[in-house]
């Protein structure tokens, strides 16, 4: 469970430093990832 956490966080932070220099397309692809990665992670809560 920790292990998996840490990975999602990691995970979490590329995606937020990718859509820093995201166009719109390519942002909102991004946001839906990082969606998911919130959601992962509110269920290992």
């Amino acid at each position: 469970r920790v292990g998996k956490e840490l990975l999602l966080r990691v995970h979490e932070q590329k995606l937020r430093r990718d859509l820093r220099g995201a166009d719109l397309v390519r942002a909102t692809e991004l946001q839906a990832r990082l969606a998911k990665v919130h959601n992962a992670l509110a269920e290992l809560a």
